[in-house]
C-alpha cells in the first residue's frame, strides 16, 4: 500500500482538496501535536504534492487526463473567441509613448535597447521584461497594432489555461478549477489588461505570477536548490513585468494555510516562523522592486498629491475603491478608461460603509475557516493583492482601475467557487441551480466582454465613453477634445474643451488649447478672452503670455502685444523663439511710430 493511500481523506463537505469528481485529490495534511522533525515535514509536503493529475496508470488516469485536456482546450478556445475582436483595435493613450513614439523600440532589438530596458525608468516604472516584450513585438510586427494585440490575447489565453492547471494540481478539483479559470478569463474587467497594449505588463506579470505559484508547489513537493532558484527566477520575472507582484510572497503564505496545509502544524508560532524564514529571499526581492518603483514614480511625478488630498482622504478613497471593485465584479457596468477622483474626497459615510462591508466579509470568511478554508484564503488574496493599488499612495489620477483586478480576481473567484461548491456539497438540492447560475454568468460575462472591446478601437471612442459614463470626469473630456482636434473634428473638440473648463476652470493647458482652436476658426474675440484668462490662472505660463501676445499682434494691438511678449521672455529667458517674436513686434511698433 502506498503512503498516500493509507492516509484518511476528509469528506467533500469539509472544503478540503479531496473528492471523487475530477480525479483523486492529493492527501490532506493534518495538524499534528508536538514538534515534527524538519525531515518529516519535508516528506509530508512531498507526499502531498507528489500527485499530478495528468500521470498515472489505468482507466481512471486516462479519464482524468481526457477531462483535463477537454477543459483546457475549451477554455482556451472560448477565451480566444471572445477576445478575437481585439485584433481589430488600434493604439490608444499610453500606447503612443510606450510603443508608437518610443524611439528605443524603433531602433530594434539591439544590445543598446536591451541595456536601456534594464536601466530605464520611463513611464514611471522599472519593468524591463515588459520593455523586452514590446521590443520583440516591434521587431516582429512593426507598428501594426494587430500583432501587438495578438500577443496580449495569446498571453491571456495561456494564463487562463495555466491557472486551470495550477489550481487542479494544488487542489485536485478539476471542475472547480475550471470555473475559477473561466471566470478569470472571461470577466469584462480583463478587457483593459488585454485590449490596451500599454498594459502588456498585466498579462506578462500574470504569466510569471502563475508560474511562480507552480514553482513553489514543485519546491514544496521536493526541495532542492535548483527548484528554489527556479522559484526566485520566476518571481523576479514577475516583478520585472509589473511591480504589483510584490504581494506574491504573502500569497504563498496563504497557500501554506490552504490548500497546502503547511501552516496548520503545531506549534503554530514555530510553523509560521519557519514558513516566513524560507521566503525571506522572496521578501527581499519584493522590497528591492518596491524601492525601484517608488524611485521611478517620484522621478517622473507619477505620485499624485493634489492640495488637500492628505492621508485621511486617501484612506477613505481606498475603502470606497475596494467596495467599487466588488461592485464591478458582480455588476460590471459601466466600465470606463478612467474613474475620476471624487472632488474633495469620498464622503465619510461612504467610507465607513465600505470599511464595514470589508470587515464583515473578512470576519465571515475567517469564521468559516474550518468549514471552507478556501473562502478565507481567496478573500484575503483578493483584499491583500489590491493593497499596493488601493490609493493610500495615490499614483495617477484614477480612483480605481479595471486593470488592477487582474491578479486579485483569482483569489476572489476561488473564494466564490469553492464556497458555492462546498455549500452544494452540504445541500445537494442547490447543485443544479448553482451550476445553472455559473453557466449563465459565464455566458453573460463573455457577451459583456465582447461588447466592451469595441470601445478601445480608437481614442475618441474610448475617451468620450469614459466622459459620458461618469460624472465630473474633466480629464476624459480634455483628452477627448485633443483626440477630436487631432482628427480634424474642430467643432466637436470645442464642445469638449468647454466642458473641461466648466468642470476645471483653472486648467491652463485646456484653456490655451481652446483659445488656439477658436483662433484657427476665426473666432478671435472668444479666443482672446480665453488667452487672458489663461494668463490669470497661469501667471507663470510663458506659453499663455506668448499666445495672447501673438493674437494681439494679429489684431494690430502692438503695444499690448510687446508687453506680453516681454512677460513671456521674462518667464523663459532662454527661449530664442520668444525673444525673436519680441524683437519683431518691437520693430513693427517702432515702424508704426
Amino acid at each position: 500500500m502506498s503512503p498516500s493511500s493509507s492516509r484518511p481523506r476528509p469528506s467533500a463537505s469539509s472544503g478540503s482538496t479531496a473528492g471523487t469528481r475530477g480525479g483523486t485529490a492529493p492527501p490532506a495534511l493534518r495538524p499534528t501535536g508536538g514538534r515534527t522533525p524538519p525531515a518529516a515535514l519535508a516528506a509530508a509536503d512531498a507526499a502531498r504534492l507528489r500527485w499530478w493529475p495528468l500521470v498515472g496508470d489505468g482507466r481512471a488516469a486516462l479519464n482524468t487526463r481526457a477531462r483535463y485536456l477537454a477543459a483546457g482546450t475549451a477554455l482556451a478556445a472560448v477565451t480566444a473567441l471572445v477576445y478575437a475582436g481585439t485584433l481589430r483595435l488600434g493604439f490608444v493613450s499610453d500606447d503612443l509613448p510606450y510603443v508608437v513614439a518610443n524611439r528605443r523600440l524603433l531602433d530594434g532589438f539591439t544590445a543598446t535597447s536591451v541595456a536601456w530596458a534594464f536601466t530605464s525608468f520611463e513611464q514611471a516604472n522599472w519593468h524591463p521584461v515588459t520593455w523586452l516584450s514590446h521590443l520583440l513585438d516591434t521587431r516582429l510586427f512593426g507598428l501594426r497594432p494587430a500583432g501587438h494585440h495578438a500577443t496580449s490575447v495569446l498571453l491571456h489565453v495561456v494564463n487562463a489555461v495555466l491557472l486551470l492547471g495550477l489550481l487542479r494540481r494544488l487542489t485536485g478539483r478539476l471542475w472547480r478549477s475550471a470555473a475559477v479559470a473561466a471566470l478569470f478569463a472571461l470577466h469584462p474587467l480583463r478587457v483593459e489588461s488585454v485590449a490596451w497594449v500599454a498594459e502588456r505588463k498585466d498579462v506578462l506579470c500574470g504569466l510569471f505570477w502563475i508560474l511562480t505559484l507552480g514553482a513553489y508547489a514543485r519546491w514544496c513537493a521536493r526541495r532542492s536548490a535548483g527548484r528554489y532558484l527556479a522559484l526566485l527566477a520566476s518571481f523576479a520575472l514577475a516583478l520585472m513585468s509589473k511591480p504589483m507582484a510584490v504581494t506574491l510572497p504573502f500569497v504563498l503564505l496563504l497557500l501554506d494555510a490552504w490548500p497546502l496545509g503547511r501552516a496548520l502544524r503545531r506549534p503554530l508560532p514555530a510553523a509560521l516562523a519557519r514558513l516566513i524564514a524560507e521566503k525571506l529571499p522572496l521578501f527581499a526581492l519584493a522590497a528591492g522592486s518596491s524601492a525601484l518603483t517608488l524611485l521611478a514614480q517620484a522621478r517622473y511625478g507619477a505620485i499624485y498629491r493634489p492640495a488637500g488630498y492628505d492621508l485621511a482622504v486617501r484612506v477613505k478613497a481606498a475603502f470606497v475603491a475596494y467596495a467599487g471593485y466588488l461592485g464591478k465584479t458582480f455588476w460590471p457596468e459601466p466600465l470606463v478608461f478612467l474613474y475620476p477622483l471624487a472632488p474633495g474626497g469620498q464622503p465619510l459615510a461612504a467610507a465607513l460603509a465600505a470599511a464595514g462591508l470589508l470587515l464583515a466579509l473578512t470576519a465571515g470568511a475567517l469564521a468559516l475557516w474550518r468549514r471552507t478554508p478556501a473562502l478565507a484564503t481567496g478573500w484575503i488574496w483578493f483584499a491583500g493583492t489590491l493593497v499596493p493599488v488601493a490609493g493610500v499612495v495615490q499614483v495617477g489620477m484614477q480612483a480605481m482601475a479595471d486593470r488592477y483586478t487582474y491578479l486579485p480576481h483569482v483569489g476572489l473567484f476561488t473564494a466564490l467557487v469553492w464556497g458555492a461548491a462546498d455549500l452544494a456539497a452540504r445541500l445537494p438540492r442547490l447543485r443544479a441551480p448553482l451550476i445553472g447560475a455559473l453557466v449563465a454568468a459565464l455566458a453573460a460575462l463573455a457577451l459583456r466582454t465582447a461588447a466592451q472591446l469595441p470601445l478601445w478601437r480608437d481614442e475618441v471612442t474610448l475617451y468620450l465613453h469614459a466622459a459620458t459614463a461618469t460624472h465630473g470626469n474633466w480629464l476624459m473630456h480634455y483628452r477627448a477634445a485633443i483626440a477630436l482636434e487631432r482628427e480634424g473634428r474642430g467643432a466637436e473638440a470645442v464642445v469638449q474643451y468647454e466642458e473641461t473648463l466648466r468642470l476645471q476652470p483653472t486648467h491652463v493647458e485646456a484653456r490655451l488649447a481652446l483659445a488656439r482652436l477658436l483662433q484657427s476658426q476665426g473666432r478671435y474675440e472668444e479666443a482672446l478672452a480665453h488667452y487672458r484668462q489663461a494668463t490669470i490662472f497661469g501667471p507663470n505660463s510663458a506659453s499663455a503670455q506668448k499666445g495672447l501676445a501673438a493674437l494681439l499682434e494679429l489684431r494690430g494691438d502692438l503695444a499690448e502685444a510687446v508687453a506680453h511678449y516681454r512677460a513671456a521672455v521674462r518667464l523663459e529667458p532662454g527661449n530664442a523663439y520668444y525673444r525673436a517674436l519680441l524683437e519683431q513686434a518691437i520693430a513693427r511698433l517702432n515702424a508704426r511710430r
